[in-house]
């Protein structure tokens, strides 16, 4: 929900200029809540119970600048700050960038912002109620790294985008996490993407592919998304595919490494139904499936995971929500998936 609090007719200092129009607006997200976590696949703490952020969506506060420049352009400058309601000094900046464009031909956008399957994984997400698979996170992994992108107009429905890294964690330093196989730092992970949208009505569907490179490891990934919303019923489902040739994610997850007996190809897919129970009561369920084959002739890995989840919509900013997820998976020594393997949720969220 955005919420502008600030609009500025600024004069041309000229005789006869044109004005500029500027506006700044800002918004955000707190969500707070009870996470009771069991079943975890590596530590011998087999039960977490706390309060945590983000049971639904990450808490953040946004900002958005715009001026239109005249003679159809505008820039616009956004940011983004992850702020953790559970801990006092968990700050960061998320997103961010700066961009010029036009109604006509579209958008330059520069700075740090999700790749293209970030832009659409949420699409089969149905009306936010998918989280309650994504316990394990396993269906793309989208990052978020420094590039420049192109935006096209929106063609009755259809757009694109097309982005350019050349360093795509925005690390470089030794020991940061983007280091070559000898161990050297300033090493730049390239990376190129592809998007194609259609948002129209009901309708929801993506379709990315992204390509990293370091060295002589490489990374590709393809990502289909959709969700359809019927009325009382709604229905979503993604499918990704990624085939490693060398390049893993640091331990730290703070960037690329090369390995060249890291080689696999992995499909994920899942699959969520939403029914409205009331106008403002939705209950969903969902099911996720992950399979790595392995280059090296080692056995396949599969995880699965179940998802039930409720929302209560009180306000157009808030809304109470329950979910319960479970990740069963082959053999834990091989993971996956990481972490809790059954989770339990309830929480507020309040959007601004």
């Amino acid at each position: 929900m955005q919420k502008k609090v600030l609009a500025l007719a600024v004069a041309g200092l000229l005789s006869g200029a044109a004005f500029a129009q500027n506006s700044v607006t800002f918004g955000g997200t707190v969500d707070v809540g009870f996470m009771n976590s069991t079943d975890h696949t590596t530590t011998t703490v087999n039960q977490r119970n706390a309060i945590d952020d983000g049971g639904w969506d990450a808490s953040r506060l946004w900002w958005n600048a715009k001026e239109d420049l005249g003679n159809g352009l505008t820039v616009d400058a956004y940011q983004q700050i992850r702020i953790d309601t559970d801990r006092r000094n968990i700050v960061e900046v998320n997103k961010q960038w700066l961009q010029i464009g036009s109604t006509s031909w579209g958008a330059i956008r520069a700075g740090t912002f999700g790749n293209v399957h970030d832009d659409i994984n949420g699409y089969s997400e149905v009306k936010g109620m998918g989280y309650g698979n994504s316990v394990h996170g396993l269906l793309t992994s989208d990052t978020t790294y420094n590039a420049v992108q192109y935006v096209s107009p929106n063609f009755s429905g259809f757009g694109f985008k097309a982005a350019l890294s050349s360093n795509d964690t925005n690390r470089g330093a030794v020991g940061a996490g983007l280091d070559d196989e000898n161990g050297n730092g300033n090493v730049n992970a390239r990376s190129y993407g592809l998007q194609a949208t259609y948002v129209n009505g009901p309708l929801k569907a993506g379709l990315s592919y992204d390509r990293k490179s370091l060295d002589t490891a490489k990374a590709n990934e393809f990502l289909l998304s959709a969700g359809y919303d019927f009325g009382m019923f709604q229905l979503g489902a993604g499918f990704d595919r990624t085939k490693n040739e060398g390049l893993v994610l640091a331990a730290s997850g703070s960037g690329y490494t090369v390995l060249s007996s890291n080689n696999w190809t992995k499909k994920a897919f899942r699959i969520n139904g939403g029914v409205s129970i009331t106008p403002n009561d939705q209950l969903a369920l969902s099911y996720s499936r992950v399979k790595y084959d392995f280059a090296n002739g080692s056995t396949s890995e599969s995880a699965n995971g179940y998802g039930v989840s409720f929302h209560h919509v009180m306000s157009k900013r808030t809304n109470v929500y329950a979910s319960y997820g479970v990740v069963s998976q082959d053999e834990d020594a091989r993971m996956v998936y990481a972490g809790y393997q059954k989770l339990f949720k309830v929480g507020v969220r309040h959007q601004f």
